[in-house]
């Protein structure tokens, strides 16, 4: 699964250029791969921590939507604290 994704990354990086008109048959690749990373990291984030380093290599610099989905993953285990909590410190945070 990791192959296919950092073909599918790949494949964005050679066809889809910044500063040019993307074709609607570009676009669409890029909304539906979108939603593939989506459901990964709804429901096996963790395979998204695991091989974020080749996915986020594959990925063209201006694909800055993808790579954020890719680099906020984070596994079901770890419960980070709410950013609306009253006193928070992020200082004495653990990792």
């Amino acid at each position: 699964m990791k192959d296919l994704l950092v073909s599918c990354f790949t494949f964005i990086k050679n066809n889809f250029m910044p500063g040019q008109q993307a074709t609607p048959a570009m676009r669409s690749y890029y909304t539906a791969t979108m939603n593939v990373v989506l459901v990964i990291l709804k429901d096996y984030p963790q395979f998204l921590c695991d091989f974020h380093f080749n996915f986020v290599n594959a990925l063209p610099e201006h694909a800055i939507q993808l790579r954020n989905l890719i680099l906020t993953a984070f596994p079901k285990t770890v419960h980070p604290p709410s950013p609306f909590s009253q006193g928070l410190k992020v200082d004495p945070m653990q990792d």
